[in-house]
């Protein structure tokens, strides 16, 4: 027995040899194969073997003829007719991308590939496909293998597609009385909203008094709790907004005596432990009564009653736009993500869709699977879900190459909708012909099939396949209007790119402008930081682009202004009080009951002495300022109110 394995060996490194005459080092290891696969029990016939060393083209029937050949001798021990395809799974199809796979080991079947030319290969024989030989060109992977051949794929000619794209612009649902920032910023956080934030912020720190009655601290905040009311409500959100638009190192710091940090707004609006206490036991929903099924049980009502306020404002135009972003957040999460081309790269994943303008119309937050299965088409449910109200209109829905599919494509052309995006290569059923093409830069090639989907392939600094549905693009280049420096060439684009390039910014733009002033990043839990995000960044960010909508260019301010007229007017009804009741009395010095030190004096030497010390040298007087309630000396006084 051992004789005859050796004889085999001898066998078949000759027939490697010949092979391997006038094949180049490519080709070397797909001729390895070959010799792994000849290693079977039983005789060869060796007038088949040497005909693979013939000048004559070798076509994948011969080849098998010569190998059942092999299979079929008495020492064949029952091996499958090479036809067959692996019980182990090892049925891969070597193509252009696959050059350098290898075969499973172990394995009691084998594949065979044999590379005739550059022009042409022979692929693994599955049991429904006999007889086959593709082209070099058109092999891809199992993954690219179209089920609609290409002859479904004809060029770009006129697109089949009944009806037509949607007319007009985005149009704005705005009351005649809004004219203010306030006004419009009322638009998406209501005084209703606000409402529900004081009865649940109340009623959050009743229960807790009453469940851990024992286990409160005798200095802690809590026994220091009053209900909040409404005005203080609007109060503690201004201040949150003047956090963002003025940052320090740390929260208490608002309230320092160092005039580096101290922020005299802030300290005039609420005090530094009345603020912690209302971050401490701020609510926007009844926690008791809630569906603890749900992850986002605790912002859920909220959520649901601003995204209804962003789609009764604006009725989107023809353009929307489909991506995610992220809510930066790096604490434990059920259902945290990580996009690594993301700013923030851990957070929670947001699915907006936005107006060109960067105007957020609705908002799907991820929280994760439902079950452990892949979910199959999970991006395309997505686009489904937020373009819920808006199909059968004729809009046209830019995504990028996460979204971008055959079938979404399709799917929404049955509902009127257009759909424009970057395309991933690896998507199934694309026509080869396009994606496989060879073609230089500034060059373009395209196919349309029956239903009127038509796949770009576009080469300038890098390969750029685009999948558009809409009637106008075609594969023709269109002068941008731009030149090119040095060479003074015109730029060219293919029309479905120009068309991403000027709305797939309104996300991005969306997303920058609410980064600018970001309120409270740290010591907070993860759903707060969410609302906190909707409220003080997407919702601002959209009443910024209402107000500078509705105005004409006179009127129109920066988004930092904006804010800031905000946190005005939201203080403004709480500072009223105390500014009418000492309108009438002027600052002034009267004598007071007893000696006490100068404020003024004090501050100055703590500057540069301990408290102890500076108690010991400041002056005592006996003048009292009515309106401020604090004693000065007459120079400090003049000082603090010139």
């Amino acid at each position: 027995m051992s004789t005859c394995a050796e004889k085999r060996e001898i066998e078949v490194s000759v027939i490697v040899e010949n092979v391997s005459k006038d094949v180049d080092r490519k080709q070397q290891n797909r001729c390895n194969k070959l010799s792994t696969i000849l290693k079977l029990p039983g005789s060869i016939d060796y007038d088949s073997i040497e005909n693979l060393n013939s000048d004559d083209e070798i076509t994948e029937d011969r080849t098998r003829d010569n190998l059942q050949d092999i299979s079929k001798s008495p020492d064949a021990n029952n091996y499958n007719n090479i036809e067959d395809v692996s019980d182990n799974g090892d049925d891969k199809d070597y193509s252009p991308s696959n050059d350098n796979s290898s075969d499973s080991e172990g394995s009691d079947n084998y594949s065979l590939e044999v590379c005739i030319d550059e022009e042409q290969e022979l692929e693994d024989e599955n049991e429904d496909t006999e007889n086959e030989t593709l082209d070099a060109e058109e092999a891809l992977p199992d993954r690219q293998t179209n089920k609609n051949d290409d002859d479904e794929w004809e060029d770009i000619l006129e697109s089949p597609v009944n009806f037509d794209e949607f007319v007009g612009e985005n149009t704005y649902n705005i009351p005649p009385f809004v004219k203010s920032p306030e006004d419009v910023y009322k638009l998406f956080v209501t005084d209703e909203m606000i409402n529900k934030m004081t009865l649940e912020t109340n009623n959050y720190a009743q229960n807790y008094l009453r469940t851990n009655q024992q286990n409160i601290k005798r200095k802690s905040r809590m026994k220091e709790w009053t209900n909040t009311s409404f005005q203080e409500m609007k109060t503690f959100l201004a201040v949150v907004m003047a956090m963002g638009l003025c940052k320090v190192p740390h929260i208490n710091l608002y309230w320092s005596k160092n005039k580096l940090y101290r922020n005299e707004f802030i300290r005039s609006a609420m005090t530094r432990d009345r603020f912690l206490l209302l971050l401490k036991c701020w609510h926007v929903s009844d926690v008791s009564n809630d569906d603890k099924t749900d992850k986002l049980h605790k912002i859920r009502d909220m959520l649901s009653m601003i995204t209804d306020k962003f789609q009764n404002i604006l009725n989107p135009g023809k353009y929307v736009v489909i991506d995610e972003t992220m809510i930066p957040w790096r604490g434990r999460l059920g259902f945290r993500q990580y996009i690594k081309n993301k700013s923030h790269r851990y957070g929670v994943k947001l699915y907006k869709l936005c107006t060109p303008e960067g105007y957020t119309y609705q908002i799907e937050i991820y929280t994760g699977k439902k079950d452990q299965k892949r979910e199959v088409d999970h991006s395309q449910k997505v686009v489904l879900k937020l373009m819920n109200n808006l199909t059968e209109e004729g809009r046209i829905v830019i995504v990028d190459n996460f979204y971008t599919s055959l079938s979404l494509a399709e799917k929404l052309l049955s509902q009127k909708t257009f759909l424009c995006g970057t395309l991933n290569i690896r998507r199934k059923y694309l026509p080869k012909k396009v994606i496989n093409a060879k073609i230089k830069k500034g060059q373009i090639i395209g196919k349309m099939n029956k239903k009127g989907v038509k796949i770009l392939h576009w080469v300038d600094k890098r390969k750029v396949l685009m999948l558009t549905t809409c009637k106008d693009h075609d594969d023709k280049l269109i002068d941008t209007g731009k030149k090119k420096r040095g060479t003074n060439e015109s730029i060219k684009k293919p029309g479905c790119v120009i068309m991403y390039n000027e709305t797939k910014k309104g996300i991005d733009y969306s997303d920058q402008m609410s980064s600018y002033y970001t309120t409270l990043k740290k010591g907070i839990k993860w759903w707060r930081k969410v609302i906190m995000e909707l409220i003080f960044g997407t919702a601002l960010i959209n009443a910024w682009i209402v107000y500078n909508s509705i105005n004409d260019d006179r009127n129109k301010m920066p988004k930092r202004l904006f804010v800031e007229q905000v946190i005005e007017a939201f203080t403004k009804k709480d500072l009223d009080v105390d500014t009418e009741a000492t309108a009438n009395n002027a600052h002034h010095l009267e004598k007071g009951s007893k000696k006490r030190r100068c404020v003024g004096c004090y501050d100055k030497l703590r500057a540069f002495l301990t408290s102890r010390e500076a108690d010991k040298k400041v002056k005592k007087i006996l003048t009292e300022c009515t309106s401020c309630k604090k004693y000065y000396c007459l120079t400090c006084f003049n000082e603090k109110h010139p």
